[in-house]
């Protein structure tokens, strides 16, 4: 009896030994059975170039992943809802609901704003396009469209012009305090549709070149380039409204308005000209060059719409279930105080009408992308001689953009950028029939083979 008591206690530990195995061995399995997966990329609404090193995070979680050269990024969530924020520098924050269920594969491509939403540069008379390099900064999570005037500008002092081997050394000190209020309101009165509203205020400070007192002559413009010791900051409030469908399984449908106030805006003058004379303030020289300063004006308003779809029919049978449409487009109106009597009080850089449209497919390891890019004409430059004034013609640009994979470490790719050969530039000044700048460039074709490790 205690021989056979052994034996069966032995067999039930072999037993329970076996079952613990087998418990160890299928966790992970039913762990990753109860997770889905979030895939896609990312993009530059503008440009419509995937971006890379952009990061995709989920709100309220640790998880975070890093967007590859093709702007991919794949993540595993618990099944539920989750908030998908995408940041990328220089480019807005992005937040979108996923749904996510178990053992699910959801698509989720993300086209960050382009830069008619981000203070530009302003010019008056010039014939040159200024070289403003602006960040959008999102200051609150519940943010709708915080672009304000995070921008680099180029320059000039007021008062007394000097040039570098003119005069003495010039030097300046300055220092201020702000503060920055914010009010932002969510409201979703069902899961699938949410509506915000949002009050920021920000500040786009000069950058420390623009207010280095370095001044320059260009023998060959003819012109005197002088960098504004006392530039100030200008300011900004933000009011935005937007209202978000979102459809199963795979869908959204957004509108949203939005308005910004800038005070003190920067732009780049060139209406001044060296007078002749000895006493002309540059010993005698230069007379008759063009000067080109960077100064405040007054105040400066945009207003907007901007409307967008996006959906993967992935409710479609078979090989249907892999396309995928994006559409936005955005209607802006700008009007801005340069100080004095000008032309147009439109704002110089910002795009009034700009669409986008793509389709996609992802599936049978191809994943294909469409996309056409549409931007109005605009204002260039801005001036009190009607006949100085720039503007830019339409543009159109179609991409492709076309992946293979052989598995989920190597696959190949073959990107042609801009294949209907719109021109990057093609201004002019006055009226059409004085063109000012063309720059054509043949299409750009980039294909490789590309391996994971």
């Amino acid at each position: 009896m205690n021989l056979s008591a052994h034996v069966c206690r032995a067999r039930l530990s072999w037993v329970k030994i076996g079952l613990l195995c087998f418990g160890l061995a299928l966790a992970p399995c039913v762990i990753a059975q109860s997770l889905g997966t979030v895939v896609g990329q990312v993009s530059n609404a503008a440009t419509a170039t995937f971006l890379e090193v952009a990061e995709v995070a989920v709100a309220g979680s640790s998880r975070i992943a890093i967007t590859d050269r093709e702007g991919r990024y794949e993540l595993s969530l618990p099944p539920g809802v989750a908030t998908v924020v995408v940041t990328y520098t220089g480019l807005e924050v992005k937040r979108v609901p996923v749904v996510v269920s178990a053992g699910s594969r959801v698509v989720q491509n993300f086209e960050l704003s382009s830069s008619v939403y981000r203070m530009g540069a302003f010019t008056v008379s010039g014939l040159r396009e200024g070289s403003a390099s602006a960040i959008t900064k999102q200051r609150e999570a519940f943010n709708v469209k915080n672009i304000v005037v995070a921008d680099s500008f180029g320059n000039v002092a007021d008062g007394p012009v000097t040039v570098s081997g003119v005069s003495g050394r010039l030097g300046r000190k300055g220092a201020y305090t702000d503060t920055f209020p914010g009010l932002h309101l969510r409201y979703a009165p069902t899961r699938g549709f949410v509506s915000r509203l949002s009050y920021s205020s920000g500040i786009g400070r000069p950058s420390f070149e623009a207010l280095m007192p370095a001044d320059s002559v260009n023998e060959v413009a003819p012109t005197v380039n002088i960098r504004n010791a006392g530039l100030k900051p200008q300011y900004a409030d933000n009011f935005d409204a937007t209202a978000e469908y979102y459809f199963e399984p795979v869908g959204s449908l957004t509108a949203s308005v939005f308005m910004k106030q800038i005070k003190g805006f920067q732009f780049t003058d060139s209406s001044q000209f060296v007078a002749t004379g000895a006493d002309n303030g540059f010993d005698g020289q230069y007379g008759g060059y063009r000067i080109t300063t960077t100064r405040n004006g007054g105040n400066a308003r945009y207003r907007g719409v901007e409307v967008a779809y996006q959906q993967q029919f992935t409710l479609l049978p078979g090989f249907w279930r892999g396309f995928g449409f994006y559409a936005n487009y955005t209607r802006l109106l700008t009007r801005g105080d340069y100080g004095g009597a000008t032309v147009t009080t439109q704002v110089a850089g910002f795009v009034p009408k700009t669409g986008n449209v793509a389709l996609t497919y992802l599936g049978a390891g191809f994943n294909l992308r469409l996309n056409a890019v549409w931007r109005s004409e605009y204002l260039v430059t801005n001036s009190t001689n009607a006949a100085l004034v720039v503007y830019h013609e339409p543009k159109l640009q179609l991409n492709l953009k076309t992946r293979y994979n052989f598995s989920r470490a190597t696959s190949i790719f073959c990107d042609i950028e801009n294949f209907n050969k719109s021109p990057i530039t093609e201004t002019w000044v006055g009226s059409k029939d004085r063109p000012n700048q063309t720059r054509i460039v043949v299409a750009k074709v980039v294909a490789g083979i590309q391996g994971r490790c």
